[in-house]
């Protein structure tokens, strides 16, 4: 250490004494500094269930189930288009299932659309 940064170093440490308690100012979070919300990586999973025979959706009320890893992590039920979706999902391997139907997608940070076809 030179003398004149012991000095500094001497300057620095009697001023925060002499000033008590000081909170030193941090780095803005990312978000504030951009000026902008910043997405948190993942995506979401939006879908139809058809009929495998004609492709036409089956409608209101089929219950879709999504997991990872054969763990059950939610659950949806189709609109009255055969629509479903998962929202706010971390990038990953889902499953995909529903009576008669199963498909496995993978998602980073963008969305994904799946048709499940059931018999």
């Amino acid at each position: 250490m030179t003398a004149r940064t012991h000095r500094r170093t001497l300057l620095i440490a009697g001023l925060l004494i002499g000033l008590g308690a000081v909170a030193l100012p941090t780095a803005p979070p990312a978000e504030a500094a951009a000026g902008f919300p910043i997405p948190l990586p993942g995506g979401d999973i939006f879908g139809d269930v058809r009929q495998r025979s004609t492709g036409l959706p089956l409608g209101k009320g089929v219950h879709v189930t999504l997991s990872v890893k054969g763990v059950e992590i939610a659950t949806s039920t189709t609109n009255d288009s055969g629509q479903f979706a998962f929202e706010g999902l971390r990038p990953g391997r889902y499953t995909l299932s529903t009576p008669g139907g199963r498909r496995t997608v993978s998602i980073g940070s963008f969305s994904a659309f799946v048709t499940l076809f059931v018999k």
